[in-house]
């Protein structure tokens, strides 16, 4: 349906005034005795006119308003314009790191003052991550960068020589502690032999990581210094309490050997006395013969072993079919890299996930019962 005016057609639906209204649709048919009003004339009978005009012009506004609530469905109450928000102040410190666990280490410690960014993106894996020129970037413009260090950022070394003196504050968190290689105690079988860089599982060496992350906190920003030290005194605290909670929850298991994809959980295992038999290697790049599937099956039923561990979000091909060959459940084991993504990702804390792990290990170890 076309509407027109009085002269030419409208087209299309434009927003108009009241009074336009009024004079444009229907001020023509409202009283003949008007007929021959200008529009000017008549705008300003109407405005300041006779009574007649007066209540013509409060019915046709009247109109005006059904319609508009008609079609934006009701009235609403007008309200003045909020004042707008006062903006945010920016922490004083912007630190970026490549492990999730050292992302929480941060965070304890920074608390409001500190932004704290994790490279790797969720779901990603650490280990073959290569950062683009959009992460560098971001690395520089940071005030601190915390990398794990013992070669689990192969690119690393390259972006701390980009760095030199600073800033950003380049942070290795792994530096000073002792560490394991591949078939050490708390680590059984596996194709590859090298350096384990998965040191933030075991949480007194994590204690020291925070630490390290405190220290360059402090350097970078000395009038926070008061609330990184008191955050991570607590947060040792809480290191403390989870390495009893392990402790607890892994003691008097039947068994000492379990089976995970990944081989990341040496320090964890060899904290709490355990084994852990990863079906590949450290950096998990590769898919192991079969006669290793073979040996592990065999090991399994040796052991009594009935469950096996992936990893949030991914599984190899081989453990499936190490599963599906021995009849083993599969659990999961977080190793805290990245958050995991899609329906796993990750909303809890290091100390939240750590605890889940516990209780994954003590099903599968057969551990007793927790009282309580």
């Amino acid at each position: 349906m076309r509407w027109s005016s009085p002269g030419k057609p409208i087209t299309r639906l434009q927003p108009v005034q009241p009074i336009d209204f009024f004079l444009t649709v229907a001020a023509p048919s409202y009283n003949t005795k008007y007929e021959n009003y200008e529009h000017g004339d008549f705008a300003r009978h109407a405005r300041g006119g006779g009574a007649d005009v007066q209540r013509g012009v409060i019915v046709v506004l009247m109109l005006v308003l059904a319609l508009t609530a008609a079609s934006c469905g009701g009235l609403r109450p007008w309200r003045a314009p909020a004042e707008p928000a006062e903006p945010l102040p920016e922490p004083p410190v912007r630190l970026v790191t490549t492990v999730y666990a050292l992302a929480e280490f941060s965070r304890a410690v920074g608390g409001d003052r500190v932004a704290v960014e994790l490279l790797v993106p969720a779901g990603g894996h650490a280990h073959d991550y290569e950062p683009t020129p959009r992460d560098v970037e971001r690395i520089l413009r940071a005030d601190v960068f915390v990398y794990n260090g013992a070669a689990f950022e192969p690119w690393v070394d390259q972006v701390v020589e980009l760095i030199g003196a600073g800033p950003p504050h380049a942070v290795d968190a792994s530096g000073g502690i002792e560490l394991h290689r591949a078939g050490d105690p708390g680590t059984a079988g596996g194709s590859e032999r090298g350096t384990d860089p998965h040191v933030w599982l075991d949480p007194q060496r994590a204690a020291r990581q925070v630490a390290a992350i405190t220290e360059a906190l402090v350097q970078v920003d000395p009038a926070g210094e008061g609330l990184y030290r008191a955050n991570a005194g607590t947060f040792h605290g809480r290191l403390a309490a989870l390495d009893g909670q392990g402790r607890e929850a892994l003691a008097g298991c039947r068994l000492r050997h379990f089976i995970v994809d990944h081989g990341a959980f040496g320090y964890l295992a060899g904290r709490y006395g355990l084994v852990q038999v990863a079906v590949t290697g450290v950096a998990a790049d590769h898919e192991p013969p079969p006669r290793r599937l073979a040996e592990l099956a065999a090991f399994m039923r040796e052991q009594g072993i009935a469950v096996v561990y992936r990893e949030p979000g991914t599984i190899s091909g081989a453990l499936e079919a190490l599963a599906a060959e021995t009849g083993a459940a599969i659990l999961t084991l977080h190793p805290l890299e990245t958050p995991g993504a899609g329906e796993e990702a990750r909303a809890g804390t290091y100390l939240t996930i750590m605890e889940e792990n516990f209780e994954a290990l003590r099903q599968g170890l057969d551990c007793p019962a927790r009282e309580g």
